[in-house]
């Protein structure tokens, strides 16, 4: 008992940075706009995290984050404000515009992060490198697709969250690990919850 409490005590942020960011999970799958504030808490301590983890690019990609949940909790609220709390959820796949846009900003976004890694990295180009640069590419235009209530933000959740996951475990983030086997199985619901929802107020 004495261990636990030890362990728990040695990664007490990473603990409640999971416990902010299961929060902003749920309430971000019920489209409430107070998300975005947990979002940021959780952000702001994965910032502190991923720096003593050395991944630097995950570190990075929290200060996007705060920012984007600025915006994000901005964006709900205006919406909801001038939509009468009805700011619905749109489908981004179904404009190719869109699409190609998305997918040029990856590609570009990838290079450059998986340039800056493995240029100042001291370990050399790893795995670590590929996984970390893919991820953080990806998560960039996710997070700012859920801003605009896009659905297939949820697709990508999935992709994101599963190879995220090895990655945290391969760096001994635990806490870390469990909350993206949660994020994983977490999107898959909130992609059904939100296709549900926009069903509903359709017909």
């Amino acid at each position: 008992m004495n261990e636990v409490l030890l362990w728990l005590s040695e990664n007490k942020v990473e603990f409640f940075a999971t416990i902010f960011s299961l929060i902003y999970l749920y309430l971000s799958i019920k489209q409430k706009t107070v998300s975005w504030f947990f979002g940021i808490f959780g952000a702001s301590l994965y910032t502190y995290i991923f720096f003593d983890s050395k991944l630097y690019a995950l570190m990075s990609l929290q200060f996007y984050y705060i920012s984007i949940s600025i915006y994000g909790l901005y964006n709900w609220y205006i919406k909801n404000k001038e939509t009468d709390n009805n700011f619905k959820i749109s489908f981004a796949f179904r404009d190719k515009k869109i699409v190609r846009n998305l997918l040029i900003v990856s590609i570009l976004l990838y290079v450059f992060i998986f340039f800056l890694l493995s240029k100042f990295s001291k370990e050399g180009i790893n795995e670590l490198i590929y996984l970390e640069s893919f991820v953080s590419s990806l998560s960039i235009i996710s997070v700012w697709m859920l801003t605009r209530k896009m659905i297939e933000t949820w697709i990508m959740w999935i992709i994101i969250d599963t190879v995220s996951i090895g990655l945290y475990f391969y760096k001994e983030l635990y806490f870390t690990t469990f909350l993206f086997v949660v994020y994983t199985f977490a999107s898959i619901i909130a992609y059904i919850e939100w296709k549900k929802i926009d069903s509903i107020k359709n017909n």
